[in-house]
């Protein structure tokens, strides 16, 4: 799997994910292409081994937001990140993880 199909199937995931608890959701099309590359950046961390939690995952989508930026209620710290988005967080980098294993 590519990079960018394993990025639009966490994205996907994530979107699923969303549906179930009624929250927006935004489809893969529509994201802005900064988005799209942090998504990627992450990735290639992941499988990179650089980083091993989905923490470490999450300070990586604050800095780049912040770099570019842009500023939301997941641009904070992972203690300060409700639990429901650390989930998501969580689905991602196991998404990552799993794939990276499994090849």
């Amino acid at each position: 799997m590519t990079d960018i199909d394993l990025a639009k199937l966490c994205h996907k995931t994530h979107n699923e994910f969303c549906k179930a608890i009624r929250e927006e959701v935004r489809e893969w099309n529509d994201l802005p292409q900064e988005h799209i590359d942090t998504i990627i950046s992450s990735i290639i961390n992941i499988k990179d081994g650089k980083f091993e939690t989905a923490e470490q995952a999450h300070h990586n989508y604050v800095r780049r937001k912040i770099d570019a930026g842009i500023v939301n209620k997941r641009t904070v710290v992972w203690s300060e990140l409700s639990e429901c988005n650390k989930t998501k967080e969580m689905i991602f980098f196991n998404i990552v993880v799993n794939n990276k294993i499994n090849k």
